[in-house]
């Protein structure tokens, strides 16, 4: 038994040196928000309005509608764990809605691959995406490692790396989806032998330019930050970073190199993938506790 509370105690302090990192820094980029005035015009205007940039918008109706097919039976949660998840990517999405930055280009990376960063980006999209008001793109920019076709179950031949090239439109690109109308997904095609050539370039400008033109929210599923050139120039263009770690999996020396390279006014925040519960102590489940409200008793 003591080999199981010491287990216990090495795993509480990984994770707490893990999440006092995080937070450090996450407190850093938030004081970055109010002490830099170089940041004013990213912000919006006192009245809430936001100048529309001088590009021109993309014509959403001229997309393909597909019908995604989001993996398979073996990969769905079950009917009690679903609504628990559903209320987490809400706070996400309550969160950065309600950040001082207001931002709407987000990257979304990690510190190595195998986070989850993939899913992240695509729960985050789908649930902007849920308010029938709101316009979202979800953009593979890992075009080194390209899957976000595969798991939506879509045509991934024309991606992102082909608009970078200047072989193919926005439009022909990307593609909306059949089951939420709001959400338009561009995948990265056909892998690129040199990325970071194509995201110097000024169609990736061009591309973030009429992407914000056009939608409310853009969801960038990016390459792990600081492993490939190009991270540099996704995170440039965009309002924000999101972080995700994967307990169990992130190495702290990865996260720490991770956040030495994101820049302090870029942080938005941190996603914890995969958190597991102790031996001894669960996470608190409100989703449980509200279900229990109508037995007496509870």
């Amino acid at each position: 038994m003591s080999k199981t509370f010491d287990a216990l105690k090495r795993a509480e302090e990984s994770v707490g040196k893990l999440g006092s990192e995080l937070l450090q820094r996450i407190g850093e980029s938030q004081s970055a928000v109010i002490e830099d005035p170089t940041l004013d015009e990213r912000r919006p205007a006192r009245d809430g309005s936001v100048a529309a940039p001088a590009a021109t918008r993309i014509q959403t109706q001229q997309m393909r509608v597909v019908s995604a097919r989001v993996g398979g039976d073996e990969q769905r949660s079950d009917d009690l764990e679903e609504p628990k998840i559903l209320e987490q990517f809400r706070l996400i999405r309550s969160r950065l809605t309600q950040h001082p930055y207001q931002p709407r280009l987000i990257t979304v990376t990690s510190a190595s691959k195998g986070d989850g960063k993939t899913m992240t980006a695509m729960n985050v999209a789908g649930i902007f995406a849920l308010r029938p008001d709101v316009s979202v793109a979800l953009v593979e920019t890992d075009l080194r490692r390209s899957c976000m076709a595969t798991n939506f179950g879509i045509g991934g031949s024309v991606g992102l790396s082909n608009v970078l090239a200047g072989k193919s439109s926005i439009e022909e690109a990307m593609v909306r989806l059949e089951q939420l109308p709001s959400l338009h997904v561009m995948p990265a095609g056909k892998t690129s032998e040199n990325p970071a050539e194509l995201f110097e370039s000024p169609r990736w400008q061009q591309t973030c330019d009429q992407l914000r033109a056009t939608f409310d929210y853009v969801i960038f599923d990016a390459p792990p930050a600081g492993m490939v050139a190009e991270s540099d120039w996704i995170i440039r263009r965009t309002d924000g970073v999101l972080l995700v770690v994967r307990l169990g999996q992130t190495e702290h020396s990865s996260l720490r190199d991770t956040l030495e390279l994101i820049p302090k006014d870029k942080l938005l925040g941190a996603v914890v993938n995969c958190s597991f519960q102790w031996l001894f102590w669960k996470t608190r489940d409100y989703s449980a506790y509200y279900r229990d409200t109508e037995t007496p008793g509870k």
